[in-house]
C-alpha cells in the first residue's frame, strides 16, 4: 500500500452546469456535463476538485456527488467578492453539508438581507480571507489576480495585498508569463507591495466547460500522503516543496527502488513502498536502521570500498539477515528506459534480476542501477583522506566526451603495445650482443688456424660446416612455424531475413577460412617432409665425402700438443661457431633498425596520447568553472589536478632496491609527475640534473640512473589519475578539506555527493559529525532542490532532515519481542498525524520537550 507523499493534480475553480448555461456554453443537460467533467478529470488525471459557483453553495450539489463516486476528493466552496471588489475563491472540507456552506456563505456577506451575484460583501478582502482561513476552518486564495476583479487588476490594492491572513493568489499562466506591470510585486520586489511572506502563486483557471481541465493552467499539483482536506492545508505551511504549478514540473525519470521486501532475520515481514523522493527512516537505537540500509546494500550488490567497512557489513549482514533470509527490492531503472525490475538476494547467494514478468534476466545489478551511491555511518569522513574516493565523487560530476575517451584509451593501448614490441626486441638484441662477445674470440682462433694452413686444408670440409648451421636453422624455422586464420563472428539474432542472409556468408567465409587453413599447414607438411628428404640426401653426401676429409686430417701437423684427429675438432667447432656468429651480427644490425623505428613512432604515440589528455583536461576544466560558478553556490570550491596522483609511480619506486618511501619524499612532493618526462631525465639527464629536479640523495638518483630501458618502460607504462582537490568556503576564504574540522570535511563532501546523479543516494545517518546548522542550510537545502530528480534514504536521528526536508516517506521502526518492526501507523508523510507524533516523539524528545524549547527560545514569530 502507498503511503508516501506524492503530487495530486487540483484544479480548484471549477464550475457546475447551470454557470456554462449563464456564459453561453451548449449544454444538453446537467448530467450530461457531470459525466464528461469526470471524464475530463480521470483523462488528465485531476484528483481534487474545487467548486466555487459565483456566490452560490447550492447549485454544485449533484456534480459534488457524481465526482465523489468517482473517488475524486471535492471541496465544495464559492466565488465571493469582497468589499474592495476583489473576487475570493472559498473552499471547505470535502465533509461540509450544503447547509453549512450557505451558511457560511451568507456569513461572509457580512449581512443576512444582502441579495447574492448582486451585491459585493459588506467585508473587507482581509476579513474575508482571515474568517475562511481561521474561524470557517476553509481555504481561501485570491482569484484571477491580473484579471478584471483580480486583486491587481484592481490596482490602489497594496494593503489588501499586505494582508497576513492572504496567502494564496491564483495567476493565468507561469509565473515568468505574468504582465511585466506585475514582475516586482509577484517576485515580491516591489516596495508597495513588499510582504514578510511570500505569496504562493496557484493555476486555478475559472472552468466555464469540462474542456477547460485541459488547460495546463487550469490545474497545479500539491504533494500530500492522502487525499484530504488536511493534508492540503498543511501542504501550504511548505509551498516550496509541496506546491508546484504544472509549468514547472519536471518529468524526470530517475532510477529509485520502489520497494523492499525482507524475509527472515532481524527484519522479518518489513515491506515497504517507497517515495522516489525523500525517504526517512527514524526509530530509537537498535530498532533495525542500520541494518535495513546494510540490507539495501547487500541486495544490491554494493561494497564499501575499505576493508574494515566491509567487514561491518559482513558482520550485520551475517547476524541480522538469517541463514533462509532474502531481501527483495523494487527498481525502476532510468538506464533500462524506466523499466520494473526484480532485484533478489538469498543469503550467501549472489543477486538476481527478474523483469516485471518474473522472468530471470541476464543482467547484472550495475546494468540497472549503475551509479548507486550507498555510505555506512561514517563511511563519508573515510572518502576525505582517500585521493581515489574524492576522485570519484567529483568525477561523477564530470562528463567526457566518450570520443575523447576512446583517443586516450586508444592511444595509451597503442603505447603499451609499442612498449611490449619494444621490449621483445631488446630481449632479441640482448641474446644477439651477448653470443657476439663471443665472436672475437672465435675468429682469433679462425685467424690462428689459417695461419697454420690448417684452414687451406680442410677447405673442403668448410661448405659442410656452413650446410650443417644452415639446416639448423632452417629446422628451427620450419617446425616452428604455426598458421591459424581466425573465425569472423556471426551472430545468433536471425529474425530478420536479412540478418540471416549476411549471417549465412559469415559461416561460408568461416568454411573458407578452415579450407585455407588446412591447406596452409599440409603445404607446411610437404616442406617438413622435403627438410627431412634433403637433410638425409645431405648427411649421405656428407658420408662419403668424410673418408677424404679424414685422410686430409691425417696429414695435419701436430699443433700446440693436438693431435691431427683433436685440430680437426678444434677447427670444426671454431667453423661451425663462426658460422652461426657471423648471421648474428646482421640481426643485430637489423633489430637496432627496427628499435630506432619503433622508438620514433613512440614519440608520435606519446604526442598522440598526450594531446588526447590535453583535450580531456581542458573539458574538465570548463565543467568544473561551471560548477564552482552555477551549482556550488560559493559554497565549494573545486580543482582538478591532472595526473596528480602518483601513488602508482611510487609504488613502482618504492620496491627497487635500496630505495624506500623517505627516500622518493622528493618525488612525493611534486604537484605532478609526467612519467615520460621523468624517464627521458633518467636517460638524458646528469646525475646532478636528476638530483635537483627531483630533490633526491645522490644514492637514489644513482639507482634510477641505473634503471635499464625495460624498467623505464614499465614506468612509462604506468597512468596516473586525476587529483580532486575541494575547498569550503570558511568565512571569506577557501579552504582545503584536509585543513578542516570532521563537521566542515563532511559538509564539503556531501555537498558534492548531492548533486547531479539519477541513481539513489542511501546513506546511513548524514549528520554525523555536522552540525544543525549545516543540517538545515546546506544538506535539507541540497535535498530539497534535488530531491524531485534524485530519490534518497537516509536512516537518522536527526528531526531537521525528514521535518524541514518534508520527507515523502517517513517510515518508522520499533522492537517488538527481539524483532524490528515498522509501525504501520509510523509509515507516511509529515502531513499524516501518527507520523507527526513519532517525529515528536522520536527526533524531538516528545511533545512536552520541544514546547519547552520553544518557550525557552522565546523566538519571535
Amino acid at each position: 500500500m502507498t503511503k508516501y507523499a506524492k503530487f495530486y493534480k487540483c484544479a480548484l475553480q471549477v464550475n457546475p452546469c447551470s454557470y456554462a448555461k449563464y456564459r453561453g456554453e451548449t449544454i444538453s443537460d446537467e448530467d450530461s456535463y457531470n459525466r464528461e467533467l469526470v471524464r475530463e478529470c480521470e483523462t488528465n488525471e485531476i484528483k481534487v476538485i474545487g467548486l466555487a459557483d459565483h456566490e452560490n453553495a447550492a447549485s454544485s450539489e449533484k456534480l459534488r456527488t457524481a465526482l465523489k463516486n468517482q473517488g475524486i476528493l471535492v471541496f465544495p466552496g464559492f466565488e465571493i467578492t469582497s468589499s474592495e471588489h476583489i473576487h475570493i475563491i472559498c473552499l471547505f472540507s470535502n465533509d461540509i453539508s450544503t447547509e453549512e456552506l450557505k451558511s457560511n456563505l451568507i456569513f461572509l456577506m457580512g449581512d443576512p438581507n444582502l441579495k447574492l451575484n448582486t451585491t459585493p460583501s459588506k467585508k473587507s478582502f482581509g476579513t474575508i480571507m482571515e474568517e475562511v482561513n481561521g474561524k470557517l476552518h476553509g481555504f481561501a486564495f485570491a482569484a484571477h489576480i491580473t484579471s478584471d476583479n483580480g486583486i491587481l487588476k484592481r490596482g490602489q490594492t497594496s494593503l489588501a495585498w499586505q494582508s497576513e491572513s492572504f496567502r494564496v493568489a491564483q495567476i493565468p499562466a507561469a509565473i515568468d508569463e505574468i504582465e511585466p506591470k506585475y514582475k516586482g510585486i509577484i517576485k515580491n520586489t516591489d516596495p508597495a507591495y513588499k510582504r514578510k511572506t511570500p505569496i504562493i502563486f496557484i493555476n486555478a483557471k475559472d472552468i466555464e466547460k469540462p474542456a477547460d481541465l485541459r488547460n495546463e493552467s487550469a490545474s497545479f499539483r500539491v504533494k500530500m500522503s492522502e487525499l484530504s482536506f488536511s493534508s492540503f492545508k498543511m501542504a501550504l505551511s511548505d509551498p516550496q516543496s509541496r506546491i508546484i504549478l504544472n509549468s514547472e514540473y519536471a518529468k524526470v525519470y530517475p532510477t529509485y527502488i520502489d520497494s523492499i521486501k525482507v524475509i527472515g532475520g532481524y527484519l522479518d515481514g518489513l515491506s515497504i513502498d517507497l517515495s522516489k523522493s525523500l525517504n526517512t527512516i527514524i526509530g530509537g537505537r537498535g530498532t533495525g536502521k542500520s541494518t535495513l540500509i546494510s540490507l539495501i546494500r547487500y541486495a544490491l550488490d554494493d561494497e564499501p570500498s575499505d576493508k574494515d567497512n566491509r567487514n561491518d557489513l559482513k558482520e550485520i549482514i551475517s547476524s541480522n539477515m538469517g541463514v533462509s533470509g532474502v531481501v527483495t527490492l523494487g527498481i525502476k531503472s532510468n538506464e533500462q528506459f524506466d523499466e520494473l525490475f526484480t532485484i533478489k538476494r538469498r543469503f550467501g547467494q549472489e543477486p538476481i534480476v527478474l523483469n516485471k514478468d518474473g522472468n530471470v534476466q541476464s543482467l547484472k545489478v550495475k546494468d540497472i542501477i549503475p551509479n548507486i551511491e550507498i555510505y555506512g555511518q561514517n563511511e563519508i569522513m573515510s572518502t576525505v583522506g582517500d585521493l581515489e574516493k574524492k576522485r570519484k565523487v567529483v568525477a561523477r560530476l564530470i562528463t567526457v566526451d566518450k570520443k575523447i575517451t576512446s583517443k586516450i584509451e586508444d592511444s595509451s593501448r597503442k603505447i603499451s603495445d609499442n612498449a611490449k614490441q619494444i621490449k621483445e626486441l631488446l630481449a632479441k638484441k640482448d641474446d644477439y650482443d651477448e653470443k657476439l662477445t663471443e665472436l672475437p674470440k672465435i675468429e682469433n682462433q679462425y685467424n690462428t688456424l689459417t695461419n697454420q694452413g690448417v684452414t687451406e686444408k680442410l677447405k673442403t670440409f668448410a661448405p659442410f660446416i656452413r650446410q650443417q648451421a644452415t639446416f639448423n636453422s632452417l629446422k628451427n624455422n620450419i617446425y616452428n612455424y604455426q598458421f591459424t586464420l581466425p573465425n569472423l563472428i556471426g551472430t545468433d539474432e536471425l529474425s530478420s531475413s536479412h540478418v540471416k542472409a549476411l549471417n549465412n556468408e559469415i559461416t561460408e567465409f568461416n568454411s573458407f577460412l578452415k579450407e585455407e587453413t588446412s591447406r596452409i599447414n599440409g603445404k607446411l607438411n610437404e616442406i617438413q617432409l622435403v627438410y627431412k628428404s634433403e637433410l638425409q640426401k645431405w648427411t649421405n653426401e656428407k658420408k662419403v665425402a668424410d673418408s677424404s676429409i679424414k685422410n686430409v686430417i691425417q696429414s695435419l701437423p701436430d699443433f700446440h700438443d693436438r693431435n691431427p684427429n683433436e685440430l680437426a675438432t678444434v677447427y670444426q667447432d671454431v667453423m661451425t661457431q663462426r658460422e652461426s656468429l657471423r648471421p648474428l651480427k646482421d640481426k643485430s644490425a637489423t633489430v637496432s633498425k627496427e628499435l630506432n623505428e619503433l622508438k620514433q613512432t613512440r614519440l608520435n604515440l606519446i604526442e598522440a596520447y598526450k594531446s588526447a589528455l590535453d583535450e580531456k583536461n581542458n573539458s574538465v576544466n570548463k565543467q568544473i568553472k561551471s560548477l564552482n560558478k552555477h551549482q556550488l553556490n560559493g559554497k565549494l570550491r573545486l580543482e582538478i589536478q591532472p595526473q596528480g596522483n602518483i601513488q602508482k609511480l611510487l609504488d613502482y619506486l618504492e620496491k627497487l632496491p635500496g630505495i624506500g618511501v623517505a627516500k622518493l619524499k622528493g618525488i612525493a612532493d611534486q604537484s605532478t609527475v609526467d612519467v615520460f618526462t621523468f624517464t627521458k631525465n633518467i636517460r638524458t639527464e646528469s646525475l646532478e640534473t636528476l638530483m635537483n629536479t627531483y630533490h633526491l640523495t645522490k644514492m637514489t638518483a644513482d639507482t634510477l640512473k641505473k634503471l635499464n630501458e625495460t624498467q623505464l618502460l614499465e614506468i612509462e607504462d604506468i597512468r596516473l589519475p586525476d587529483i580532486a582537490n575541494i575547498q569550503l568556503l570558511v568565512g571569506e576564504k577557501f579552504k582545503d578539506i584536509a585543513s578542516l574540522s570532521k563537521g566542515q570535511q563532511c559538509t564539503a563532501i556531501l555537498d558534492i555527493i548531492m548533486l547531479d546523479n539519477k541513481d539513489p543516494l542511501i546513506v546511513d545517518q548524514p549528520e554525523d559529525n555536522l552540525d544543525n546548522s549545516f543540517i538545515t542550510k546546506n544538506l535539507v537545502d541540497g535535498v530539497r532542490h534535488n530531491k524531485n530528480s534524485r530519490q534518497y534514504i537516509f536512516a537518522t536521528h536527526n528531526a531537521n532532515i525528514p521535518v524541514f526536508g518534508d520527507a515523502e516517506l517517513i517510515v518508522t521502526l520499533h522492537e517488538d519481542d527481539g524483532q524490528g518492526k515498522a509501525d504501520d501507523d509510523g509509515i507516511g508523510s509529515i502531513d499524516d498525524e501518527n507520523v507527526k507524533n513519532n517525529v515528536i516523539n522520536i527526533l524531538e524528545g516528545g511533545a512536552k520537550a520541544f514546547k519547552m524549547r520553544e518557550n525557552k527560545y522565546n523566538i519571535e514569530r
